[in-house]
């Protein structure tokens, strides 16, 4: 997304859209970026100047966390993720007293900055089950932090297990909970209308791919083991 970024400022010549800063009050001719921070960066790296907006009245830390957080939201730029990690921090660092009022400062309900730290506050063992946490939604969060408090020691005790899979978001979620434990699925393959196999899910989750002789050549097995191959990338 950033190397598209940066290649649309390119073409433009700039940055259409301004970055917003803040003098630094103990620094003159100094600035601090309220938001724009991958537009500023984009711009570095080309070596041409930033087009930025400089804000004039006072704004103190709650207001440029409020204004950052309002530009994000509205760009759709941060995953649940991201934006509990935002949150968290800013809690952490003492910008709001509560999560309640940081919700009142963003003009957000309380219930969306509860869910999106639940999302951030997953134990590092459930996130790096994950391929990226940037993939973790507010619902997973939700289901998996009941079955934490539920039985937190079975599902860390599957979360070992899952870490390196490379599985998808849903699958990992349900491997979690224990879903896909205790039966085995059995399903047929077909490509063009035709049977070319079977697919077996066994209840320790490890899936087993049977094709049967003549229903695929020599060349479709190596597309088959390169698109494998990426899987894991």
């Amino acid at each position: 997304a950033f190397a598209g970024l940066k290649s649309d400022i390119e073409q433009a010549g700039g940055n259409v859209q301004a970055i917003l800063v803040r003098p630094l009050p103990d620094q003159p001719g100094r600035y601090e970026i309220v938001f724009g921070h991958r537009r500023h960066r984009a711009c570095l790296e080309l070596g041409i100047p930033v087009l930025a907006a400089i804000w004039t009245d006072a704004m103190g830390d709650a207001e440029l966390f409020a204004a950052m957080d309002r530009e994000n939201r509205e760009r759709a730029d941060l995953s649940p993720y991201e934006q509990g990690m935002m949150y968290q921090r800013a809690l952490e660092e003492g910008l709001f007293p509560s999560q309640r009022q940081l919700a009142e400062k963003l003009g957000v309900t309380h219930t969306w900055v509860r869910k999106a730290i639940m999302v951030a506050q997953l134990p590092p063992a459930i996130a790096e089950c994950f391929r990226s946490p940037l993939e973790i939604q507010h619902r997973m969060a939700e289901v998996i932090s009941a079955a934490l408090e539920k039985d937190g020691r079975a599902v860390l005790r599957r979360a070992e297990k899952l870490r390196g899979q490379n599985f998808a978001p849903s699958a990992v979620v349900e491997a979690l909970l224990g879903a896909a434990r205790g039966r085995r699925e059995e399903f047929n393959l077909q490509v063009q209308g035709k049977s070319v196999g079977k697919c077996v899910r066994e209840p320790d989750g490890g899936v087993k791919i049977s094709l049967s002789r003549g229903s695929i050549t020599d060349e479709s097995i190596e597309s088959l083991v390169e698109v494998l191959r990426g899987m894991r990338r």
